[in-house]
């Protein structure tokens, strides 16, 4: 038997609409509204704390399959405190 959360984490799964993101991609940016977590189910993500003035950024951590993306920003409702960026091709389910 499936444990009840698990249950309802699985439906959600179910009932989202997967989104595809190219390597490269941006997915969010530092300092956007925190909306959505993102439930990477394949490829991976890099975040990154962008540099002034200068393209890519500092990379403070990477995202991979059955991995979430965004909770921390989601549950204390702030901003975004990274900007991630797809590492890969990747496909996201947002939650």
């Amino acid at each position: 038997m499936i444990p009840r959360r698990d249950r309802k984490l699985n439906a959600l799964i179910k009932a989202a609409t997967p989104v595809a993101y190219r390597k490269g991609g941006v997915i969010y940016r530092q300092g956007e509204p925190s909306t959505l977590v993102l439930l990477v189910r394949e490829g991976h993500a890099r975040l990154t704390l962008p540099k002034s003035g200068a393209d890519g950024g500092r990379i403070v951590g990477i995202a991979g399959p059955r991995e979430l993306l965004g909770i921390e920003a989601v549950t204390l409702d702030v901003p975004r405190r990274y900007t991630a960026i797809a590492g890969s091709a990747c496909t996201l389910i947002p939650l």
